[in-house]
């Protein structure tokens, strides 16, 4: 089988012959069927067409793909990324050149931390069973991608934290999204902007999607796979599949 693909990375420039050393080329790897568990060995050629910069595959979404933006080659559109470490502000124009980056550091992550501390913080008859454990932000992100705000599986240890979210979630929101209007502000990029779109997976965490509504941006659906469904762009237009 083979398979043409088109990655990305924060440096393109300096990682792109290595990127392609070790990803292209034949790979075989093993799974188990699905129904009869019996080991499957497959084998895949792959080819990469391209190493874009991060994040160019969701410009190039926007612009070229499903053209949720109309920008001319002298306009800006303003692009916040919110990931699991860091938000990333991206500036570019109708052409998709980026004009400007600028990484804050806290993302998701962080959020989950806190909320994680809050949890060890909590003095009720369930915590108290277990007060010398420390609470994991991986469980707390599970407990928010199942949509249902529980930390734990079971009746010892399950508890509802959304008290703990709404009070970390505003905390976190208030100082992220401070950092990201006095960068755009600061270099009047605000000013000329005529879109704010947002993506990456932190975009449709409760509350954040409507918050970043109420601010004006343009809340893209399934905003986590943005970039591979631009990357899957990019391959096409360079085989022309």
């Amino acid at each position: 089988m083979r398979l043409e693909i088109s990655l990305s990375n924060h440096n393109p420039q300096r990682w792109d012959k290595e990127i392609k050393r070790r990803v292209q080329g034949i790979h075989t790897f093993q799974h188990k069927h699905p129904i009869n568990q019996l080991l499957v060995t497959k084998t895949v050629d792959i080819v990469v067409t391209g190493v874009y910069r991060e994040g160019f595959g969701s410009i190039a979404y926007c612009l070229f793909g499903e053209p949720i933006l109309t920008l001319e080659e002298s306009e800006v559109a303003i692009a916040l990324d919110i990931g699991s470490s860091t938000w990333l502000i991206t500036v570019f124009n109708g052409n998709g050149a980026v004009i400007a980056e600028h990484l804050i550091e806290n993302g998701c992550g962080e959020l989950h931390s806190m909320i994680a501390e809050a949890l060890d913080k909590r003095n009720d008859g369930v915590s108290l069973i277990s007060k010398d454990v420390k609470h994991s932000p991986s469980l707390v992100n599970k407990g928010i991608l199942e949509g249902t705000l529980t930390y734990g599986g079971n009746h010892l240890t399950g508890k509802k934290f959304e008290v703990e979210y709404a009070q970390c979630l505003e905390q976190w929101w208030s100082s992220q999204i401070e950092k990201f209007a006095n960068y755009v502000t600061s270099k009047n990029y605000l000013d000329r902007a005529k879109y704010l779109v947002a993506w990456g997976g932190g975009v449709s965490l409760p509350v954040v999607d409507e918050n970043l509504a109420q601010f004006g941006f343009m809340v893209l659906p399934n905003p986590q796979f943005i970039n591979a469904m631009g990357l899957k762009l990019l391959t096409e237009s360079v085989t022309g599949v």
